[in-house]
């Protein structure tokens, strides 16, 4: 029920114009801290974590952040079979993160993504839809 008031309360921000929060954000606690998470929700599947030595901080809202990446595993677990490995990928240059989360489900049915329609209404952009990425602050 908290998250879901929190939800709402981040789309009446939204709505108000107001800012996210901006604030340094340590990514590779946040990536370690879901997949703990994500283990005690599902221990039997396959979860593998590749970050680096270093810290990877990155600028922005460290709620919405987390948010996307438990996201990210849910879909996982529930669009996926029980036995299909995840991995989540956390990598850092001098200017950006990349947080990469893939699994080895079957997938869907290959189609071009060329400006079609999804279904839904939404269009899909030539070249498919950005990444994720965050500025990072790591010198």
């Amino acid at each position: 029920m908290g998250d879901l008031v929190e939800d709402l309360l981040l789309l009446a921000r939204l709505d108000q114009g107001r800012p996210l929060e901006s604030s340094p954000v340590d990514l590779t606690a946040l990536v370690l801290d879901a997949a703990t998470a994500a283990r005690a929700v599902e221990p039997d599947r396959p979860l593998r974590v590749e970050v680096g030595e270093r810290p990877v901080v990155v600028t922005g809202d460290g709620n919405r952040l987390r948010q996307v990446v438990d996201n990210l595993l849910t879909n996982v677990r529930e669009h996926t079979p029980p036995d299909a490995a995840v991995s989540v990928r956390l990598d850092a240059g001098p200017a950006m993160a990349t947080l990469v989360v893939a699994d080895e489900g079957p997938g869907w049915t290959r189609r071009p993504l060329d400006g079609s329609s999804t279904g839904s209404g939404r269009r899909i952009p030539p070249g498919g839809a950005p990444a994720w990425a965050c500025r990072s602050s790591r010198k």
